[in-house]
């Protein structure tokens, strides 16, 4: 095989490639001596052939932003050309604090958080991690933190009413916990809140019921949705003068919300009895 042969064989793959991809190649067979000078190193001379595009093509093809120049102040890194730049992973310039971190397999991405986790920690921060594979286990063990394994077998009971009480030992929430838990409710009362939105009269209710039942409650009770439960059904029952109100115009449908608590409520009741057995039994 002749060279030229060999170059008419490249350049077939070549546009074998592109076509694979859905791109159409062209192949250059006029002014190829300044084509073979503007390859060189330097860029010696410009390619004055054009092929003519649509402008909604060209315009995909302009680059609209640029390199990231990194922040004025951060952790220290290293961009890829080994450049030293700030990043600033909490920057609250920004409307969103979440952050992707992308590559390919093998590229370094559980390295560069296991860094970022161990920088973090020696700093003094409080570093809270979900890791789905276990792949930071060695790394919580060397700096001494607390590893929660979390599976079907076994689960996590979580409390979305206990928060620290304050030096009065109340638990009196602030509107931000306020505005979660009455969230929360309406997820489990509704379902998906985009589809099945609660209107501006239930959440106000909810928030005001929830207010009211971390008001009465005892320093000896803790706060848990089995008790907030119980304090709504016992503020119906009482049928004071709002609760009638609300009945006869039908704003808020009770029995609704009773059906879906009692559901909720008996289940983590029943896990709760549950665990006690586990216990009683697994004594001596």
């Amino acid at each position: 095989m002749t060279d030229l042969d060999r170059l008419h064989q490249y350049s077939s793959q070549v546009l074998a490639a592109f076509s694979r991809i859905g791109m159409r190649g062209y192949l250059e067979t006029i002014d190829t001596a300044n084509l073979f000078c503007t390859a060189l190193p330097g860029n010696g001379n410009q390619v004055y052939r054009r092929i003519p595009i649509p402008l909604l093509t060209a315009v995909a093809h302009m680059n609209s932003t640029t390199p990231f120049t990194g922040y004025k102040a951060g952790v220290l890194l290293a961009n890829r050309y080994r450049e030293p730049i700030y990043f600033n992973p909490f920057n609250t310039d920004l409307d969103n604090q979440n952050a992707f971190i992308f590559g390919p397999s093998g590229s370094g991405k559980s390295f560069f958080n296991g860094k970022m986790i161990k920088d973090r920690f020696e700093a003094g921060h409080i570093v809270i991690v979900i890791d789905s594979g276990g792949t930071y286990r060695h790394l919580f063990s060397a700096l001494g933190g607390k590893y929660i394994e979390l599976s079907a077998e076994k689960s996590l009971g979580l409390n979305p009413f206990l928060f620290p009480a304050n030096g009065s030992s109340r638990y009196l929430p602030d509107s931000s916990k306020i505005i979660f838990l009455v969230q929360l409710i309406g997820k489990m009362w509704k379902g998906d809140l985009n589809e099945n939105p609660m209107s501006e009269v239930e959440k106000s209710l909810l928030s005001e019921w929830i207010s009211a039942y971390y008001s009465d409650l005892s320093e000896a009770v803790i706060p848990t949705l089995t008790g907030f439960y119980d304090y709504l059904q016992a503020l119906v029952e009482a049928n004071g003068k709002a609760i009638i109100d609300l009945k006869k115009r039908k704003i808020v449908p009770f029995s609704g919300i009773f059906y879906c608590f009692k559901a909720i409520c008996a289940w983590h009741l029943q896990r709760s009895f549950q665990c006690i057995i586990a216990r009683l039994f697994s004594r001596p």
